[in-house]
């Protein structure tokens, strides 16, 4: 029997839909891990898991617009797909010395994510920091 082309043509053209339409799911990194930030309302952080459960965030910042008007970075713990807010929100000063938060009592292996962000006047934060689990 015969195929012909176009019941091939539609076939390859659907399969190539597919593929070009399904998102890349990366891997969640697991801690600890280092990072660096530069953002002026929000940014998520990188999907994460922890062996144990617990996730400490190492914030320090290195530049901040008119910290005057805002001195603070907002940090929170939120679990996908629903990007629900799972910890504490904890404000980090950007004085320029390193600060520690850790949320504790997670499950272990479930992957999350932290969001960072500024409230109501959008300057300019840059930092780096480091993500462990104790």
């Amino acid at each position: 029997m015969k195929r012909s082309g176009r019941r091939i043509t539609g076939f390859n053209l659907a399969m190539a839909l597919i593929i070009a339409t399904t998102p890349v799911v990366l891997a969640a990194d697991v801690v600890p891990f280092s990072y660096s930030l530069a953002m002026t309302r929000a940014v998520r952080g990188r999907d994460m898991i922890s062996n144990t459960g617990d996730f400490c965030n190492y914030f320090h910042a290195t530049h901040v617009d008119n910290i005057n008007l805002d001195p603070n970075i907002w940090i929170e713990l939120r679990q996908p797909p629903l990007d629900s807010l799972v910890g504490a929100t904890v404000s980090f000063p950007t004085d320029g010395r390193t600060y520690v938060f850790c949320w504790r009592g997670f499950r272990a292996g479930q992957t999350y994510f932290f969001k960072y962000f500024k409230r109501n006047n959008g300057k300019e934060v840059d930092g780096s920091g480091n993500v462990t689990d104790h």
